[in-house]
């Protein structure tokens, strides 16, 4: 079985080092709440959650007081953290299979309600572009709705909460910001919408530095008639030269016909053409609609389409992926909605190639 895109960026801690080692000093992975042992603890060095970011988890119980930070290989960062705010809480008896997901998502803090956020704060980062991945979602709880805000960041707060779908998803059991920091600080803000009286939670931070990891999912696809939002991901190496990538789309409804989409710019296009999703590209878009492209989800509801990095497509010809590019994917589905007939997206994709 081939390897996730985002398992060979950071998976091996050893080619990670080769390739990026400032970017594994700035990346850090956190669990929030009291990590009991015998509750759950952390989750192990190889766990990379959603980020696709494995390495040594620091364990966070919310304080006033920063506390110093170890990266991703667990060794002393001048980076620090703290909350404004210091209630946690365990799921007991638990509600997930025991493992990593579990460790990350059944400890959490608890955040204030009506209206009232808490903080949180890292220090002493270097300058540049982070990815900010927040868990807030309770396992027992899929109506509890959390919002996070990047305050930093351009992209919009974003409401979570879903229980636990069985596997990691955007919008339902994290947020994902992209942020540009400058003077070494980032902060994030965690509560619930609209004055709820219930309080929203926070499981855990992943932070992913200046130039690391090679593949993200970004920009929130909406929900599709199956209920659930249709989700990117790929299978291969990020190395040109390898010419071995797969993209993958899951999360559709049964026999749709879809294709996937290309463009070397992000975007966020709110229900294009009568669309019930959202589009998460921009400028010249290319669609592989080639022989045997389009593809129908069948009983799984999904599909994969084997890349040639050789022949991308954009709406002027072909062109071929060089390293040190970053190309942006999608995949349009058809769907249906209680008007009728309709399409919807999955999320972006983007692929720094090497």
């Amino acid at each position: 079985m081939k390897s996730p895109l985002s398992l060979i960026s950071a998976g091996a801690l050893a080619l990670a080092l080769t390739l990026a080692p400032s970017a594994l000093a700035q990346s850090f992975n956190v669990d929030i709440g009291m990590n009991l042992a015998f509750f759950a603890g952390i989750p192990s060095d190889t766990y990379g959650a959603a980020a696709g970011q494995p390495g040594t988890w620091n364990a966070f119980l919310p304080s006033f007081t920063a506390a110093p930070l170890v990266d991703l290989l667990g060794q002393s960062s001048t980076v620090t953290l703290r909350s404004d705010a210091t209630s946690t809480f365990n799921v007991f008896p638990g509600v997930m299979t025991p493992g990593d997901d579990q460790r990350l998502m059944e400890d959490f803090h608890i955040t204030p309600n009506l209206n009232q956020n808490s903080t949180w704060t890292f220090e002493g980062l270097d300058d540049g572009e982070y990815d900010v991945y927040t868990y807030a979602s309770d396992p027992s709880l899929s109506g509890l709705q959390t919002v996070i805000e990047v305050t930093q960041s351009l992209d919009p707060p974003q409401q979570i909460g879903a229980g636990w779908p069985g596997a990691h998803a955007l919008g339902q059991t994290y947020s994902l910001h992209r942020v540009t920091v400058i003077g070494g600080t980032l902060e994030l803000q965690a509560g619930t919408p609209g004055g709820m009286l219930d309080s929203g939670v926070l499981n855990g931070i992943q932070i992913i530095g200046p130039g690391g990891g090679f593949t993200l999912n970004y920009c929130m696809a909406n929900a599709n008639s199956t209920g659930l939002a249709a989700s990117m991901g790929a299978t291969g190496s990020p190395f040109v030269a390898s010419n071995d990538v797969t993209l993958t789309a899951s999360r559709m409804p049964q026999f749709s016909f879809g294709f996937f989409l290309t463009s070397r710019m992000r975007g966020f296009v709110q229900n294009p053409a009568g669309s019930a999703g959202n589009l998460c590209l921009s400028g010249a878009i290319g669609r592989f609609v080639g022989p045997g492209q389009i593809q129908n989800t069948g009983t799984a509801g999904a599909m994969s389409l084997a890349l040639d990095l050789t022949s991308l497509p954009t709406p002027t010809g072909f062109v071929a992926a060089q390293a040190g590019e970053t190309w942006d994917f999608t995949a349009w589905f058809r769907d249906v909605s209680a008007a009728g007939p309709t399409s919807n997206f999955a999320d972006g994709y983007e692929i720094v190639f090497q």
